[in-house]
């Protein structure tokens, strides 16, 4: 008859019954074991107490029990996961549960009373589990070797193994009497493969600094890193300089202090001018004499004064003093007659934008370039100083075939272009100064290896 035909009161003085049963063979010296894979549990009575002993990854532990429903309490918890179903699956009730964790007390006769180990079942699995677990740790330290290994081994083949992109100009120059400032982009070395992904490139944006006087060496100084392919060509370009410093926008807003030689962020600003937070990270901006910033709605619109980077708040935006960006060759050229059937746009180069030609003195004379024909297609720029009287004082080739920037200077005046093309080659970018007292010739490569 199932216990479920079986009067409640009944079937609970049967469960308390076999209760007494499991506490009573504990006290004459029998032991309640199961093993597993995280380890195992015994319980036993000892010294007037139950014990219950648990070991595993962790070592082994002991508690000991006084109080006999707290006993049942754990025993019922530990094991009932054994005993608490029936070969179909169905949950067994609870007094058969009882029956079988009964079922499973070791008798003393296989026993010795008073004996603290494990039996040899609990013997073979905490054998298993120290092998188990030796067994991860050297597989552990394994590959904690192989990484390092790799780690250092990569170190080491590293640099032969990945590519480092040439760094190469990036927009257009600006020029100063001292130097010629240029922003530069280059790829982060990256390990080649055979299905290169585009998108998954990342530039560092470095500022070169090359110094009018040919006996300062260049500067190259790191900006930003980590830029898109997007972000290199349309978010990273030099404002100007307003005679103190020269201004950088490389996602963010940017000072070099040539006197400081250092390249610093919007901190100063942002302590000078504490309101304007917001300003230097959402803000467009320019440079006419002074650094100019607005925001989109032209609501606030501040003029920052070179010296004290103090904002003065202008009602308008200034008027520029050219309504589009200059031809950065076209505007600094001025057409002048030249004999000769070789050569090719004469002109004289300008001051500024728009301006009047150069003038020198020592004696009197003004700067003409123009292209003198070689074999075809090529070409090459020359420049030459000429007096007042059409006398030529020197003539220089520049090493240009195709100009993209005219810096003028009475002392050192600067070209930005490429060499004459080779075959299967694309031609190099390079700056030329040339020594208007002398006519001496510099050519500094714009593409940066090192």
């Amino acid at each position: 008859m199932s216990s479920d035909k079986i009067d409640p009161s009944a079937v609970h003085l049967a469960i308390h019954a076999v209760q007494l049963e499991v506490l009573s063979r504990l006290r004459s010296g029998a032991r309640l074991a199961q093993a597993h894979k995280e380890g195992g549990e015994a319980f036993f009575h000892e010294h007037g107490g139950f014990v219950l002993s648990t070991y595993g990854d962790s070592g082994t532990t002991r508690e000991t029990f006084a109080d006999e429903q707290v006993v049942l309490k754990r025993i019922w918890a530990l094991w009932r996961w054994r005993t608490s179903s029936d070969l179909d699956g169905s949950p067994a009730a609870e007094l058969t549960a009882w029956q079988r964790i009964l079922q499973h007390l070791v008798p003393d006769d296989a026993h010795r009373a008073g004996r603290l180990g494990p039996t040899a079942d609990e013997q073979k699995a905490a054998a298993f589990q120290r092998r188990f677990t030796s067994l991860k740790a050297t597989v552990a330290m394994g590959v904690g070797l192989v990484v390092l290994l790799g780690a250092l081994g990569w170190q080491v083949v590293a640099p032969w193994l990945l590519t480092r992109g040439t760094g190469y100009p990036l927009g257009m120059a600006v020029g100063t009497p001292e130097f010629v400032a240029q922003l530069v982009a280059r790829q982060v070395p990256y390990l080649p493969t055979l299905n290169g992904n585009p998108d998954a490139d990342r530039f560092d944006i470095m500022l070169l600094i090359e110094q009018r006087d040919s006996s300062a060496a260049r500067r190259l100084i790191p900006v930003a890193s980590a830029f898109t392919a997007s972000e290199t060509l349309h978010g990273a370009s030099l404002l100007g300089f307003d005679g103190q410093q020269l201004w950088v926008l490389a996602r963010s807003l940017h000072r070099w202090q040539p006197g400081a030689d250092r390249l610093t962020g919007v901190e100063e600003l942002n302590r000078v001018n504490p309101m304007l937070g917001t300003l230097w990270s959402q803000g467009s901006f320019d440079v006419e004499g002074q650094l100019i910033a607005h925001t989109r709605d032209q609501r606030t619109i501040v003029a920052i004064d070179p010296v004290t980077l103090r904002a003065r708040h202008l009602p308008r935006l200034p008027p520029r003093q050219l309504p589009l960006s200059p031809d950065p060759v076209g505007s600094m050229q001025l057409e002048s007659p030249m004999d000769g059937g070789d050569t090719i746009k004469p002109a004289w180069i300008r001051a500024a934008a728009d301006a009047p030609p150069i003038t020198l003195d020592n004696p009197p004379s003004r700067l003409r370039t123009y292209w003198k024909k070689q074999a075809f297609p090529r070409r090459m720029l020359m420049i030459e100083r000429v007096s007042e009287d059409g006398k030529v004082i020197w003539s220089r080739e520049t090493g240009i075939d195709n100009l993209q920037q005219i810096l003028p200077d009475v002392t050192v005046t600067g070209f930005i272009g490429t060499r004459p093309a080779e075959p299967d080659r694309v031609p190099e970018p390079i700056l030329v100064l040339v020594r208007v007292d002398s006519g001496a010739v510099e050519q500094r490569p714009l593409w940066i290896t090192e």
